[in-house]
């Protein structure tokens, strides 16, 4: 049967997109294989930092005790809340039940997170650059904070300390990728609240970056206050509430305590803990940030109508974050373990804004 007009049309449409496909798909060739060696040097970093932090056998004792029908505990009979993990305990139960060894498997998984996180600050760099109307011919100068961030050692030790850090670090990090990918005004978006949720279940923190994410939602998106109850957010917000009030409900239940034992035995909140917090903050900014510069150099970027939405939202992460942080005190731990959350964003932007002044003075 002869085709008719449209048929033909259609075709040639399609037909004249092919080589153009095939253009775009060879330009990211050389992209993709930088990527791929960014992570290979970062395997190998891993492999110079390989070792078990002495904190991940606190849950490899709550695995033991759960897999030997001994209940969620730390010491038999006796119900203390001492992990801040759930998810990534279950997902080491998850392992113990399907015959792999806990304890030498959660370095390899928490490795793969690490890697996983590499890949996803490349996609948020290149989601951010779409969202501002930029062309894909600088793509390869979305590596910039992967490049950052494989050299920065925090990342490889942590990445192999068999704790949740990176798997907390991926589901944040994915959770914003999602929130820059869609309309938030218009439609559900499903995934940002799933990933938050998820990230909620593997560290307290996951609730605090929540609401910063979506005050910045209601405020910074500049809904009316009717649009801010409709029906589209409530089912976003009720996406991440339901899992987390059910594991606070086990919580008080299981445990008879709203947080979990470590927040009652850290955490002071008093003139101490602030002194320590600001001096944990101090050194960071020392060893990761220059002195302060990568993190006050994004503040060009408000000068970019295209790029001002996000960096407000970076700028509102940041800030709460670290205030956060400081007024706990910081962590005991090495290698400033609790900024591994908001390093990978302060990368993006300092790679942003590297790029736009450069711009300028060429």
């Amino acid at each position: 049967m002869a085709k008719n007009k449209q048929e033909r049309n259609k075709e040639k449409r399609a037909d004249s997109k092919k080589p153009l496909t095939a253009a775009v798909s060879i330009k990211y060739i050389p992209v993709i294989c930088a990527l791929l060696l960014l992570i290979l040097v970062f395997v190998f970093f891993l492999n110079k930092f390989l070792h078990i932090q002495d904190d991940a056998f606190i849950t490899f004792r709550y695995v033991k005790n759960f897999t030997a029908n001994n209940g969620l505990v730390f010491n038999v009979g006796e119900r203390v809340e001492g992990y801040t993990n759930f998810l990534w305990l279950v997902v080491l139960i998850a392992l113990n039940y399907v015959k792999f060894n806990y304890a030498e498997y959660a370095g390899y998984l928490s490795s793969f997170f690490g890697i996983l996180i590499l890949i996803v600050i490349f996609l948020i760099s290149r989601q951010i650059d779409k969202n501002a109307g930029k062309s894909s011919s600088g793509i390869s100068l979305n590596l910039i904070p992967v490049f950052l961030l494989v050299f920065s050692p925090s990342i490889a030790y942590w990445a192999v300390s068999g704790m949740e850090s990176m798997l907390f670090i991926f589901l944040f990090l994915s959770a914003l990728y999602f929130y820059f990918k869609k309309d938030n005004r218009t439609s559900i978006n499903y995934y940002t609240p799933v990933f938050l949720a998820l990230a909620a279940l593997t560290r307290p923190e996951g609730i605090y970056l929540w609401g910063i994410i979506y005050l910045h939602k209601f405020i910074g998106v500049q809904f009316s206050r009717k649009e801010i109850f409709s029906k589209n957010n409530l089912i976003e917000v009720a996406i991440f509430l339901m899992p987390v009030l059910m594991h606070t409900t086990f919580r008080l239940f299981y445990y008879g305590y709203l947080f979990p034992n470590t927040f009652y035995a850290k955490t002071s909140f008093d003139s101490t803990s602030l002194q320590a917090g600001l001096l944990y903050f101090r050194v960071f900014c020392q060893d990761y940030l220059l002195y302060g510069f990568v993190l006050v150099l994004p503040l060009f970027l408000l000068t970019k109508k295209e790029y001002r939405g996000e960096v407000t939202l970076f700028f509102t992460i940041v800030a709460f974050y670290s205030l956060y942080v400081i007024s706990i005190g910081g962590d005991m731990l090495p290698l400033h373990r609790f900024w591994l959350p908001i390093l990978p964003i302060i990368y993006i932007y300092f790679g942003k804004s590297l790029v736009a002044i450069l711009a300028l003075m060429t």
